[in-house]
């Protein structure tokens, strides 16, 4: 080889390690970045997602709104039904509070009369009782003249011819004292009927001046509370009045404030639209850094990332042979290896679920990822995925039972059994590539989040794609 030659070769041996060590840089860069720009996009998202909660309380705000004008509209109906219905009441009531003033009035004359004809009653009764006393004279009276008749008329039938016209009008006389008796006893009978007759007349007439006594009380009685009812009536008007013109203020003021409602949701609504078009840009950004950091480790140059790819293809190849061992055993059968009818566990919040291969991974796969999490404290987690980001069998840390009632402490510490399809599990569990590296925020519960690197590998059973290995690393 010559001098040109041999300098060619060094030049170009040069500028392969410069390119290299370009690439190893800018793979540092793209990793650096893409974790800047996962948090941003996440900060992005998180303030996209305030903001779209906004704008749902600013539309059931405004639908409120609507609610209470309407609510106000048919209550200003009522109330001016009402105001019309206590109107009429009070009317009536004014005429009725009249008529029984004029009831009132009749009644004291009634009562008036009644007195007067109690007096006049009474008068009568004396002046009966005096007749009496005459009909009794009278009737001593005529005995007397009958006894002396037949005196008389012995006398007479003694004197002979002589005293045969003094015989006649002895009797006469005596006939005429038979007649008056029997008219005197007459005018006593009757005048004891008339005298029982005006006794009743003279109780009917007592209870007749009571009966007027108690209505005139209690018509006093009843027009006083027609009065207060009448006050009540007119209090109630003036309120209703009042009230009607507070309704009507009210919905004019709604009608004005539900356009400025709307605009304010409108925007909020357009904010968060563009705020959500900036994280999907952001995370193609971050997309692209990650497929830079995986063109250079594919090209075999030296990542970041490096030492977690080699974790996560060593251990999803050791998985694979565990499940294809026990396939070959008839441990377990192909098609429980890849049941997905995913079978909810009662009482569970969030939400846990099993497989038919779940028994399975919780006896073999903990001996895999428990020695991983072990050696590598910079490592989070570990643990399998099928392709929908089941994780049937996590690390011991987040396999703790769940506690009834607390959501919260469950959703950090019992991640086992648990589906995980956003879009980082199931990139995770359906990548077929060698290996796939992304950034993202994990939810820890509680509103609390960390940066991560998930580094995953595609796990292969028998040749077909069961899900793949995570390892995911805090930044």
């Amino acid at each position: 080889m010559n001098r040109m030659a041999h300098e060619s070769l060094i030049a170009d041996d040069r500028r392969g390690r410069e390119l290299e060590e370009g690439i190893r840089r800018l793979s540092q860069e793209a990793s650096r970045l893409g974790v800047d720009l996962a948090e941003v996009s996440g900060a992005v998202q998180d303030v996209a997602d305030r903001a779209r909660s906004q704008s749902a309380i600013f539309a059931e705000t405004t639908k409120s709104a609507a609610r209470i004008v309407k609510t106000n509209d048919r209550s200003g109906e009522l109330i001016a039904a009402a105001k019309e219905d206590t109107a009429v009441a009070r009317a009536s009531l004014t005429e009725t509070s009249e008529t029984l003033a004029t009831s009132q009035q009749r009644i004291g004359e009634l009562r008036e009369a009644t007195d007067w004809m109690k007096a006049e009653i009474e008068s009568f009764g004396d002046a009966l009782t005096e007749i009496g006393r005459f009909a009794k004279a009278l009737s001593v009276i005529a005995k007397q003249t009958n006894l002396l008749a037949i005196n008389a008329s012995v006398e007479a039938a003694r004197a002979g011819e002589v005293g045969r016209g003094f015989a006649v009008v002895a009797s006469e006389v005596q006939t005429l004292s038979q007649e008056a008796a029997g008219a005197t006893a007459n005018v006593q009978k009757t005048l004891e009927l008339i005298g029982a007759r005006n006794k009743s007349l003279v109780e009917a007439g007592a209870k007749t001046v009571d009966a007027s006594a108690n209505a005139i009380e209690l018509s006093e009685r009843v027009s006083a509370s027609f009065n207060e009812m009448e006050a009540a009536f007119a209090k109630i008007l003036d309120q209703t009045e009042e009230v009607a013109g507070n309704i009507t203020s009210a919905s004019d003021e709604f009608g004005r404030f539900r356009p400025q409602l709307d605009e304010a949701c409108g925007s909020v609504r357009s904010s968060t639209n563009r705020l959500d078009e900036a994280a999907r840009r952001v995370e193609a950004i971050v997309g692209a850094s990650e497929k830079i950091i995986q063109t250079s480790a594919r090209l075999g140059v030296e990542v970041p990332d490096s030492k977690w790819i080699a974790i996560a293809q060593d251990a999803a190849a050791a998985i694979s042979r565990l499940f294809e061992e026990a396939i070959a055993r008839g441990r377990l059968s192909a098609d429980d290896a890849f049941d997905q009818r995913y079978e909810p566990i009662a009482g569970t919040e969030p939400e846990q679920v099993k497989t038919r291969f779940t028994a399975f991974t919780d006896e073999v796969l903990p001996e895999v990822q428990e020695a991983i999490a072990a050696r590598e404290p910079e490592i989070v987690f570990c643990a399998a995925v099928d392709q929908n980001g089941y994780l049937p069998t996590h690390n011991k840390k987040f396999s703790h039972p769940q506690r009834p009632g607390d959501p919260v402490w469950n959703a950090a510490n019992s991640r086992n059994r648990r589906i995980f399809d956003d879009r980082t599990g199931l990139s995770a569990g359906r990548n077929s590539h060698p290996f796939l590296i992304q950034t993202y925020r994990r939810d820890m519960g509680g509103g609390q989040f960390v940066m991560m690197k998930d580094v995953s590998a595609p796990i292969v059973v028998n040749g077909r794609h069961w899900g793949g290995f995570r390892v995911a690393v805090k930044v």
